[in-house]
């Protein structure tokens, strides 16, 4: 799977149940695991979406975010229900300018609206 096909599969995924979170990702295609993080924004190296990425993951959100996706924040109990969490101090107030350590941000990817 390429980056694109993948991208389509997130979107098509995504608007089916009108979101996805980066466990549901993980779980649904293996080979978006990887040991890239993924910072929100990219100004905030502190501020972490999720730590197990691959370049294929990265390659296709570039795609979609912003365009045809967008992060919205959750409780991290979606996380727990999906059967992954980062180890990481959780982000409450994600306005805040920047941590001093990491922290995880969670959010899942929801369809733009029109």
């Amino acid at each position: 799977m390429n980056s694109e096909e993948l991208a389509e599969a997130i979107v098509t995924r995504a608007v089916e149940y009108e979101d996805i979170s980066f466990a549901e990702i993980n779980r649904l295609w293996p080979e978006t695991r990887g040991d890239h993080w993924l910072y929100f924004p990219e100004d905030r190296p502190n501020t972490i979406v999720w730590t197990d990425c691959s370049l294929l993951l990265d390659e296709a959100l570039s795609r979609i975010l912003g365009k045809r996706l967008w992060f919205h924040t959750v409780p991290s109990m979606v996380y727990l229900i999906d059967g992954a969490v980062p180890h990481l101090p959780e982000a409450r107030r994600w306005v805040k300018p920047d941590f001093k350590k990491a922290h995880w941000l969670p959010v899942v990817l929801k369809p733009k609206r029109p």
